[in-house]
C-alpha cells in the first residue's frame, strides 16, 4: 500500500515494472547484438575480424573505465535522465556512424563515445529499482 501513495503505483503495476526491469537487464547482458555486428562489420564495411572485435572492446573498455564518473552524474542530475541521455549517445554514436561511415579509425571514436553513454546509463535502472523496492520491504516479500 505504501508503495501506491509514495508513487501512484499498484502493486500490479510495480510487479510489471519488476518484470521489464529483469527483460531490459537480461537482453543488455545477453550481448547478442555482437554476432550481428561481426557479420555487418566484416561482410559490408570490410573490416577484419580484429578490427570488429577491437570497436566492440573499445566500447566496453571506455564504459568500464568511465562508470564510476557516469554513477555520480546520475546521482547528481537523476537517474531516469542519465539512462536516456547515455542511451541516446550510445545508439546514436556506435549504430547510426556504422551505416554512414566506412572509416575504421572514425568508427574507433565513434565506439570510444559510445562507451561513454553505456557507461551514463550502466546503473540507473538497476538503482532506480532498488530504490522502488526499498521503500516497502512488505510489498518486495510479496512480489519475490
Amino acid at each position: 500500500m505504501l508503495c501506491s501513495i509514495l508513487y501512484g503505483m499498484s502493486p500490479s503495476n510495480i510487479r510489471r515494472s519488476i518484470a521489464a526491469y529483469y527483460a531490459t537487464m537480461a537482453l543488455q547482458f545477453a550481448d547478442f547484438t555482437l554476432g550481428i555486428y561481426l557479420i555487418y562489420f566484416h561482410d559490408y564495411l570490410r573490416l577484419s575480424f580484429t578490427q570488429a572485435l577491437s570497436l566492440y572492446v573499445i566500447k566496453l573498455g571506455v564504459s568500464t573505465a568511465f562508470d564510476l564518473f557516469g554513477g555520480g552524474i546520475a546521482d547528481a542530475d537523476g537517474r531516469m535522465l542519465s539512462y536516456r541521455t547515455g542511451m541516446t549517445i550510445s545508439i546514436l554514436a556506435f549504430s547510426v556512424p556504422v551505416i554512414f561511415i566506412h572509416n575504421f579509425y572514425v568508427l574507433f571514436m565513434f565506439a570510444a563515445i559510445a562507451g561513454i553513454g553505456d557507461a551514463l546509463a550502466s546503473n540507473t535502472l538497476s538503482m532506480t529499482m532498488a530504490d522502488l523496492l526499498e521503500t516497502d520491504q512488505p510489498l518486495y516479500r510479496k512480489v519475490n
